[in-house]
């Protein structure tokens, strides 16, 4: 028993002894510990601000938005035909007329009982064959050797209130002459529904009533007012020849 007790206070031989610290050193190893924390926690935050500023979005389903300028378009306006796109085309002795420079003008004669001659004119050259419906885009409708030249543009007016549907009248003054003009949907039943335009005015002459001519100038159409605005600048451009 006596030797047991001996045996074991002895210190076994593979222990290790823990070194021993002083008061006076434990200070400074506290010290030590709390400046290596304190340097952990600042170069953790440093590096998260790098990483936020320089790491670009990754992450395809993040919307990405991208500012774009914003250009104002102004429509360009195709002005109508000046005059100096237009051509002079004179009517034997008796009057003038402009027309698109590219657009043609040819006269049918005989084309009426009341010895009228028919200017026609269309973009295309002339077509006069035999066809149902106007010969061209526009028709002037021409009447001369008339006895009574008044009487005949009065009934050609009232036809024409009888054979449409009246939408518009109108009296202009043109070059010196007294022009009225019609716009109605034919009544049929061939061409019903049709638009119909026509001016009629006479172009006198005072050394030879004979001659008056009774002018009646028709564009039949479905709505356009870019051809409505160039037949009328054909017929307004209409000069009698001194």
């Amino acid at each position: 028993m006596d030797n047991q007790a001996i045996s074991s206070s002895q210190p076994f031989p593979n222990q290790t002894q823990l070194p021993v610290v002083s008061k006076s050193q434990l200070p400074l190893i506290i010290s030590g510990i709390f400046i290596v924390v304190l340097a952990s926690i600042g170069g953790f935050y440093l590096g998260k601000k790098q990483v936020a500023v320089t790491t670009p979005n990754l992450n395809p389903l993040s919307p990405t938005t991208t500012k774009v300028q914003e250009k104002t378009i102004t429509p360009t306006l195709i002005p109508s035909p000046e005059v100096s796109e237009f051509k002079k085309i004179s009517f034997a002795t008796f009057f003038t007329y402009e027309i698109p420079k590219e657009w043609y003008a040819g006269n049918i004669w005989g084309a009426s009982s009341d010895n009228g001659i028919i200017i026609v004119i269309d973009p295309k050259p002339i077509d006069t064959a035999p066809r149902d419906g106007p010969l061209g885009r526009f028709e002037i409708l021409v009447k001369n050797g008339l006895q009574k030249p008044e009487a005949k543009f009065q009934e050609d007016i009232q036809k024409f209130k009888d054979s449409v549907n009246m939408e518009k009248e109108e009296v202009i003054q043109s070059n010196g002459f007294t022009i009225n003009y019609y716009r109605g949907k034919i009544k049929g039943p061939f061409l019903q529904g049709s638009t119909l335009e026509q001016y009629f005015f006479m172009i006198p002459r005072t050394s030879d009533p004979l001659n008056t001519q009774v002018v009646d100038a028709s564009y039949l159409h479905q709505p356009d007012e870019d051809l409505t605005e160039l037949f009328r600048k054909v017929i307004l451009s209409i000069e009698k020849i001194p």
